[in-house]
């Protein structure tokens, strides 16, 4: 395989990478968004149940947030 192709793989894979944790980074936004920010504004008092909600919610958006970050290091060297 010549180096130019060699190259180009490994653009696209990294390409491939950073849609990937994209996703799942956009995904915990929305996680933070609907289980965070929405009893905030749906009601004047926080629950035990909302409480628990939010805090299932902000632990599932750091993980899909780690998870992004380890996607992105293993991008392959565009040398």
């Amino acid at each position: 395989m010549t180096e130019e192709k060699r190259s180009l793989k490994a653009i696209i894979h990294n390409e491939r990478r950073k849609l990937r944790a994209t996703f799942f980074n956009g995904v915990a936004i929305a996680l933070v968004a609907l289980g965070v920010a929405r009893p905030f504004f749906d009601s004047a008092e926080v629950t035990n149940d909302q409480l628990i909600l939010m805090l299932s919610a902000v632990s599932g958006a750091a993980v899909l947030h780690l998870l992004a970050i380890r996607i992105l290091g293993r991008m392959k060297s565009e040398d």
